[in-house]
């Protein structure tokens, strides 16, 4: 179902990651 999701997902995964840093 899912490639928005997933992008979205990933997105999301790459700002929590970047905010930790």
């Amino acid at each position: 179902v899912g490639q928005t999701t997933l992008k979205h997902f990933l997105f999301a995964a790459m700002q929590a990651i970047a905010s930790e840093v």
